[in-house]
């Protein structure tokens, strides 16, 4: 199961989103608040996915993706925002994320990046080049 960590700093946008994982057949591994927590998260724990809200205080979704990137460069990223423009597409392409939802998000979404994961796993332990 693909293991992911759920990013956002509301709580109510938090458990609709683990809800969403787990319907889409991933699990939660953890939540995190902000990008500060879901770091400090990171550095303990190992997870397949990071799901993260684009607009947060402290650390924007871009940010904490550049973070990740720059630790962990083999953990993909996905970012919800309600502002899904041409400049944010191009932002967080530029720090290495794979995948760029509008909210409202879907359980299909969701369950395409899951899928997309799990074959990304699959390539990778039979030995085969991306």
């Amino acid at each position: 199961m693909v293991q992911t960590l759920v990013v956002d700093d509301s709580a109510d946008t938090r458990i609709v989103l683990g809800r969403m994982v787990r319907q889409a057949g991933g699990q939660v591994a953890g939540y995190a608040a902000t990008g500060a927590e879901a770091l400090v998260w990171l550095e303990q724990h190992a997870v397949d996915l990071v799901l993260t809200d684009f607009q947060m205080p402290g650390m924007r979704g871009d940010e904490l993706a550049r973070e990740i990137q720059n630790r962990w460069p083999n953990v993909p990223i996905a970012v919800i925002t309600i502002m899904a423009d041409q400049e944010v597409e191009q932002t967080v392409k530029m720090v290495g994320v794979r995948w760029l939802l509008s909210k409202p998000t879907t359980v299909n979404q969701i369950a395409r990046i899951i899928r997309a994961v799990t074959g990304r796993r699959a390539r990778l332990s039979e030995g085969s080049f991306q």
